[in-house]
């Protein structure tokens, strides 16, 4: 609604603005045919149409009655001429001269005016141009912005005529333009209120920019009323110099009142005009300062509705996610709880069969080396026997000793390249050593990770507790409140017994009158309170069923409150037990690679040093 108004403000002020260019294109190409006919009847009536003068009203009178008597003179043709002679020839030139010299000055002057009044005329039309394009691009704006929005549930038909293009918004619903979100309070609180002081801004700003415009109207019609002094100034000028020609001869003295009155009007006319043109071109300055201050202003707030509806959007999209991810935590705790005791269990089975296979492999590795030790032991026996012989044979064997050392310094080289290939498998050993460790870190890191996830479920858990704790308090304050409604209703029902008695009493007392009349009330008061006492005691009735179902479902939550914490502590002791277990285990087979480590480094140093 908000978006609708504005935009039939704006369609307002374009249709005024049309309204006002149209009639200032008007008024700039009307011709002088207006002037000419006032002229026209100057002459025909032989009366001088002289223009009002701004500085007073007194003055002009008394011109206006000198030219009254004057013509009234020229009319019955007796000219009242002054007592004084006429003037010479060369007195009649030189006045002529100088009359003319001031015409000239007069026209320059007039033309400077009319350059300057061009000049406005195109400010004046560069303005109202700035000003359709600025009102184009905040339509363009809006609509952009509610075409952008995603939340809105409005419906847009856009009805483009050749001669206007109208946007027509039609609402869906009678939703709010921006519904409520459950966001944040604080956060949607301010959301709102800067939304409402920047549309509450943008709304001044246009009421500012419509009063700029009336304002330029007037300074557009000022212009105008300037114009038109300027050219019956002129016109007053042509009809002096024609006054003058035709009374060169007969009435000198009155042409050359005329033509200084005339020239003292002109001038101060100019002067006068002059001056109002500066003040409207201060305006003018004034108004496109405000103007362009008004433009920066309205794009600013633009920017931030932008922002603003940017947030909402947002906070849309955060409060769907939220919701999603509640739905998906709900049921995946849900699947969590029955499927925890089976992903432990396998995860048990799987890092047990990953460790046994890794333990046979290490012992298939020691078997080999140990084998290896075992042919290089052999080795050594076998040297050191034929050392022997060598030593008991070196009298008798004397010319094989050089081939013996050839085959023996081939031994030793032999036995090197195997020294090394031993140590190039330890190196094996030790970064499949390492890698082991490696995979034993990940498995506990993996193990914190489960042990912190159980962790926040608990806690989930109890904040669950806690919330039905508190939904027990407020059930029990409902039957409290209940058994206070009993407790009433049950006074009210003294209360009726008591008035009964008191009444019993009085019927007693009057029976021996009217017994007749007396039995017939007390049965039908009898009649009356029985149905009381049956209404009251099935409200009686309703209100105990109301308290039993109450307790039921206390008694039902705290029934699956308990056995939601005997499944937690059950889950949590054997989740416990299989974490013990396993770190156990994890410290056997950290025992026992060492210790194959340390015999596998033992057997590999002897080695070397044999």
């Amino acid at each position: 609604m908000q978006i609708n108004l504005l935009i039939i403000n704006d369609k307002e002020k374009d249709y005024e603005a049309s309204k006002s260019i149209k009639e200032l294109h008007k008024m700039l190409q009307s011709d002088s045919s207006e002037f000419d006919k006032i002229f026209l009847d100057a002459k025909s009536s032989k009366e001088m149409i002289l223009p009002k003068p701004i500085y007073s009203d007194s003055s002009y009178k008394n011109e206006q009655n000198i030219l009254a008597q004057e013509t009234s003179d020229t009319d019955n043709g007796e000219p009242n001429l002054p007592e004084t002679k006429l003037p010479s020839s060369e007195e009649i030139i030189l006045l002529l001269n100088q009359e003319k010299e001031q015409s000239f000055l007069n026209e320059q002057e007039i033309q400077f005016l009319k350059d300057e009044n061009l000049k406005f005329k195109n400010l004046i039309s560069n303005l109202m141009a700035e000003n359709d394009k600025l009102n184009e691009d905040l339509k363009a704006k809006l609509v952009d912005e509610v075409l952008d929005r995603p939340t809105t549930t409005q419906k847009m038909n856009v009805n483009l005529n050749n001669d206007s293009s109208t946007l027509k918004f039609e609402q869906m619903s009678e939703e709010k333009t921006f519904p409520d979100v459950n966001l944040p309070s604080n956060r949607g609180n301010e959301v709102r209120a800067l939304l409402h002081s920047y549309i509450g801004k943008v709304r001044t700003l246009e009421s500012q920019l419509a009063y700029s415009n009336s304002e330029k109207i007037g300074l557009e019609k000022e212009l105008e009323k300037s114009k038109t002094k300027i050219k019956f100034l002129e016109r007053i000028n042509k009809v002096g110099t024609i006054n003058g020609d035709l009374s060169q001869s007969l009435y000198m003295n009155c042409a050359d009142d005329l033509s200084q009155r005339d020239d003292s009007l002109v001038s101060k006319e100019k002067h006068l005009l002059l001056e109002e043109i500066e003040i409207l071109k201060l305006k003018i300055n004034e108004l496109n300062l405000k103007e362009q201050t008004l433009v920066d202003k309205l794009k600013s707030y633009n920017i931030l509705i932008e922002q603003a509806q940017c947030e909402i959007s947002q906070a849309y999209i955060e409060k769907e996610r939220m919701q999603e991810d509640l739905i998906l935590n709900q049921k995946l705790l849900k699947n969590f709880i029955e499927n925890i005791d089976n992903c432990i269990t396998r995860e048990c089975e799987d890092v047990g069969n990953s460790y046994l296979m890794k333990l046979n492999e290490l012992d298939r590795m020691n078997k080999s080396f140990l084998e290896r030790l075992n042919e290089k032991e052999l080795l050594n026996d076998k040297l050191e026997k034929e050392k022997n012989k060598m030593r008991s044979d070196i009298d008798m064997l004397t010319k094989r000793v050089q081939i013996n050392d050839s085959e023996y310094v081939k031994f030793t080289e032999d036995m090197k390249i195997k020294i090394i290939h031993s140590k190039m498998d330890q190196s094996m050993l030790h970064s499949q050593l390492e890698r082991v460790k490696i995979e034993l870190s990940q498995s506990e890191n993996i193990r914190h990770t489960d042990r912190l996830k159980f962790t926040e479920e608990i806690n989930v858990l109890k904040n669950r507790l806690v919330e039905a704790e508190s939904l027990l308090l407020s059930c029990k304050n409902e039957c409290i409140q209940l058994h206070l409604y009993n407790q009433t209703l049950s006074n009210k029902v003294k209360n009726s017994d008591i008035d009964k008695n008191k009444l019993e009493n009085a019927l007693r007392e009057s029976a021996v009158i009217h017994n007749n009349k007396m039995e017939l009330k007390e049965k039908e008061f009898t009649n009356l309170v029985k149905n009381v006492q049956f209404k009251y005691e099935n409200v009686l009735k309703e209100l105990e069923g109301y308290i039993r179902t109450y307790e039921a479902n206390v008694l039902k939550l705290q029934n699956e409150c308990k056995t939601l914490i005997e499944k937690l502590d059950s889950s949590s002791t054997s989740y416990k037990k299989v974490t013990s277990q396993l770190i156990s285990e994890n410290q056997k087979l950290k025992n026992e690679l060492n210790e194959a480590l340390s015999q596998i480094n033992k057997q590999i140093e002897s080695n070397y040093k044999l």
